[in-house]
């Protein structure tokens, strides 16, 4: 079975990001955004999703 969005949850992954945090970050709820995931995700929304990523691991940086 192939997973939608699978490269958000990549991308997340490869950036040590977890989806709640990701989740929390755009304003939704962790059940709702990984309910979202099962199918694929607007061209709009996935990007907000990726600069939401790209935020939470410039933060990590700044914490190291």
């Amino acid at each position: 079975m192939r997973k939608s969005s699978k490269d958000i949850r990549t991308y997340a992954s490869v950036h040590g990001i977890w989806l709640w945090r990701v989740a929390e970050r755009v304003g939704l709820s962790d059940y709702r955004l990984s309910r979202l995931m099962r199918r694929e995700l607007s061209p709009d929304f996935k990007a907000k999703l990726f600069e939401a990523i790209d935020q939470l691991a410039i933060e990590d940086l700044g914490n190291v």
